[in-house]
């Protein structure tokens, strides 16, 4: 049960972190910014949790 746990909310951090890029375009488009700039929209919650940023 408890790998069962680990495995998905391993799957959902990754997940959380790949899943915009195909969306990025669209992203800046809609905050009117770079795909570059989009393309941090989950930095900061990585830096907080590797807490080196």
């Amino acid at each position: 049960m408890n790998v069962l746990v680990m495995a998905i909310a391993g799957a959902i951090t990754v997940a959380n972190i790949y899943f915009p890029q195909p969306l990025l375009e669209a992203i800046a488009r809609s905050l009117k910014v770079s795909e570059n700039t989009a393309g941090l929209t989950g930095a900061p919650s990585s830096c907080r949790q590797l807490r080196d940023c």
